[in-house]
This record gives C-alpha cells, sequence and structure tokens, in this order.
C-alpha cells in the first residue's frame, strides 16, 4: 500500500493529515510522518516502511520494485533484539 501511495496509484482521502512523501532525492519512497502519531496502519507500520524505502535509492517499476523488495533478506528488515 506504501508504494501505491508514494506513486499515486491509491486514492486515500486526507491522507496528508497521517503521510506526505519526503523530499529526499537520495531516497524517493520516504514517507514523513504528520500530525499526532496514532496506532493506525500508517503510522504503525511507518518505521518499517521508511526502513525499506532507504534500500531503494531510485523509484521503480511496481514490477521491479516487488522483485527487488522480495530479494531482500528478512534478517535485514527485521529489528534487532538485544
Amino acid at each position: 500500500m506504501y508504494h501505491k501511495i508514494i506513486t499515486n496509484e491509491y486514492h486515500f482521502p486526507s491522507l496528508s493529515v497521517y503521510v506526505k512523501p519526503s523530499r529526499s532525492s537520495r531516497f524517493p519512497y520516504m514517507l514523513t510522518s504528520c500530525g499526532k502519531s496514532s496506532k493506525g496502519f500508517l503510522h504503525a507500520n511507518l518505521s518499517l516502511w521508511n526502513h525499506v524505502a532507504k534500500l531503494m535509492p531510485k523509484r521503480l517499476h511496481p514490477k521491479a520494485f516487488a522483485a527487488r523488495l522480495g530479494a531482500i533478506p528478512l534478517a535485514i528488515l527485521t529489528p534487532h533484539s538485544t
């Protein structure tokens, strides 16, 4: 869903109340939280999404994005616990 938000393929009324695209040229898929944080889906998973976004330095076609996402080892995506 986050990919569709970034590429404007998903209509979400009042999306700008929750998240907005980052203006980072280095990480085009990053999102920035807006307003108060909530326990809703968008805020709850934003940290994980932005972690993934840092692994994608350029915009990709949705199929290429999905393939690249599928190739990322799960160990990279899960937070390390000490």
